[in-house]
């Protein structure tokens, strides 16, 4: 059987994806300075814990990789006989960080319910082995999106809107939107977890500490419910338009297209504010990295810093010294 590519020099110019370069670039230029700043801070974060260090750098790490794809144009893309890659990049360094996002909520989930007992089965080791699958899985995961039997080694050449829909380009799918919608089993958990744990305290029957403990449950649980919800609304509506749900062929389907990828998009753009520059000890670093040519401020705030961790310090040592009920 003669095997070629469906792309030729003729229709490189007329069949282009639905999102162009004039708005993929610039996003991209925008999610590239996010996370090269927030890899830059993470780095220099070496108190936080090793778990979510990893973690969020190998989110930084992917999502960096997926804005510097959408810095090129597509025309840089085209390989062979003018096959576009441009979206097998990008799904790649998407899926890593889908991946990295769901892993987070799992290291809650996991560090909740084996407690102390958690940081003697978890190592860097162990994450950085985890971190090196997804880049692994993801690889595979991006070329079973496109596959095309029709096509030489089965790589789809055509815009994403394009590619077929087949059993193992369902699969993948399938694979993704279950790894996104298990994050909404997570959170049930973790506020079911939280929520139980706080009634406890409360039980203990400590009057002076109901009301601090019932605002910072109040706190953790609107954080678990702004982060889960972003990340499901970025990410799933445009899994499910992968599957035979459209018609791109009307207006209908081009527009939710381009509406889900964008959002898909805009999902690297926003883990950094989520996932990165929430911590205390991230801001506190980006306050020395802006302000490096004011030593006074830097001293000021390296005192307030050092203090707000040895209150912390403190204040967690007398928590685990309270009788349990």
């Amino acid at each position: 059987m003669n095997f070629t590519l469906k792309m030729n020099t003729e229709n490189m110019s007329t069949v282009r994806p639905l999102v162009g370069d004039e708005t993929m670039i610039p996003i991209g230029f925008i999610i590239t300075l996010e996370n090269l700043f927030s890899f830059l801070v993470l780095y220099r974060c070496t108190r936080v814990n090793y778990q979510i260090r990893v973690l969020s750098m190998n989110l930084c790490v992917s999502d960096l990789l997926a804005g510097i794809s959408l810095c090129f144009p597509i025309e840089a893309y085209y390989f062979g006989e003018n096959c576009g890659f441009k979206k097998y990049f990008y799904t790649f360094f998407v899926t890593i960080s889908l991946l990295t996002v769901t892993m987070m909520d799992m290291d809650r989930c996991l560090a909740l319910h084996f407690g102390i007992r958690y940081y003697n089965y978890i190592s860097p080791r162990l994450l950085i082995f985890i971190c090196t699958s997804f880049w692994i899985v993801s690889f595979l995961n991006a070329y079973m999106m496109y596959f095309d039997p029709a096509s030489q080694f089965g790589i789809h050449c055509e815009p994403a809107y394009h590619a077929p829909k087949n059993i193992i380009t369902i699969s993948a799918s399938a694979f993704l939107l279950v790894s996104i919608l298990s994050n909404l089993v997570m959170f049930t958990y973790l506020v079911h977890t939280i929520r139980k744990g706080f009634r406890q305290i409360k039980d203990i029957n400590f009057p002076a500490q109901t009301t601090g403990r019932c605002t910072e449950q109040a706190i953790v649980i609107k954080k678990l419910l702004v982060i889960t919800g972003c990340f499901l609304f970025c990410a799933t509506p445009y899994i499910i338009t992968t599957f035979p749900v459209l018609d791109y062929n009307t207006p209908f389907g081009k527009k939710v297209h381009i509406v889900t990828a964008v959002i898909i998009v805009a999902n690297s753009a926003i883990n950094p504010f989520l996932y990165v520059w929430r911590f205390r000890e991230a801001r506190y670093q980006i306050k020395r990295l802006l302000c490096f040519w004011n030593r006074s401020y830097t001293e000021v705030i390296q005192i307030k810093h050092n203090k707000e961790i040895a209150t912390y310090l403190i204040s967690r040592s007398v928590s685990l010294r309270m009788p349990n009920s």
